[in-house]
């Protein structure tokens, strides 16, 4: 590991184009995750994905660069780590935001069209609604029998995945930890272990959450289920492109891992923070979304 020697002066950096690539990135993406069943859709998801990937790899590799000039001290690794934190907030309010509209969904919107809050929600129940039964998962919309079931909304072939899922994310995150326990150690070859384990699991999550997602989209989940289908994409949308850029945050990790050292860990931290993050989120969706 080579030692980190920080400068006395503080760097203001030049402007970068990086930002708006990739914004333009993410605009590309969506538009091809919401089309992925239509070629041009796929072609632009694709697109939209390697355009992001070039962005975060050149982003980072500018960063390394001016380290390696040193260019940087103990003010500037503290504005990283600030600045993080802070897209960690602005990720929290897009999470909390879907996570709340599923909350309102199952405790508030699905008890009054059952007839489960008050006298007002009992009569809408019976005159626009008398065949609806409260719930959950609401794979059965109000407007459609409530013979309807499970293995009609084609969601029956992959009831334990997300369960699965979430269990790796979680031991993936578990090994990023302890990467970075055993770096504070000076252990430098078990957290390298650690860490290659981490990003092996969190590409097993990556590719069994995206055959998820077009596993969802082929069955039209948002035409069967309504709502419930709508939030459900978009949430695993969502997080599927938060994780494929975290991932290649913690890759960046492997492969600049000989810069590492016990007191020159932000690259390391900000993966931490941001996998955790997302574990996190993972695990309340799971429960909010699909546990009865």
């Amino acid at each position: 590991m080579e030692e980190y020697k920080p400068s006395s002066r503080y760097y203001v950096p030049h402007q970068s184009a990086w930002p708006a690539l990739g914004a333009l990135a993410l605009l590309i993406l969506a538009f091809g995750s919401l089309n992925s069943t239509e070629t041009w859709g796929f072609i632009a998801l694709v697109m939209g994905l390697s355009i992001l990937l070039f962005m975060i790899s050149g982003w980072l590799w500018s960063v390394i660069k001016e380290s390696d000039a040193g260019l940087y001290n103990q003010q500037m690794d503290k504005t990283f780590r600030w600045g993080m934190f802070w897209f960690l907030v602005a990720e929290l309010f897009l999470f909390g935001l879907l996570l709340g509209s599923i909350i309102h969904v199952r405790f508030s919107i699905t008890p009054w069209l059952a007839g489960h809050s008050g006298d007002a929600s009992m009569l809408t129940h019976y005159l626009l609604w008398p065949d609806f039964a409260q719930h959950w998962p609401l794979v059965t919309p109000p407007a459609h029998s409530p013979a309807t079931t499970t293995a009609k909304t084609g969601l029956s072939g992959v009831g334990h995945l997300p369960l699965v899922n979430v269990i790796i994310l979680m031991l993936s995150a578990l090994m990023v930890a302890l990467a970075k326990r055993f770096l504070k150690k000076l252990e430098y070859s078990i957290s390298l272990i650690m860490l290659k384990l981490a990003i092996l699991f969190g590409i097993l999550f990556l590719s069994l959450q995206s055959y998820y997602f077009f596993y969802l989209t082929k069955v039209d989940i948002i035409v069967k289920t309504g709502i419930y289908g709508s939030l459900l994409i978009v949430f695993i949308g969502l997080h599927i492109i938060n994780v494929f850029a975290a991932l290649l945050l913690l890759i960046s990790v492997r492969l600049y891992q000989h810069k590492l050292t016990h007191n020159n860990t932000f690259l390391l931290d900000a993966g931490i923070w941001w996998w955790s993050f997302l574990t996190g989120i993972a695990l309340l969706g799971f429960f909010l979304i699909f546990y009865p």
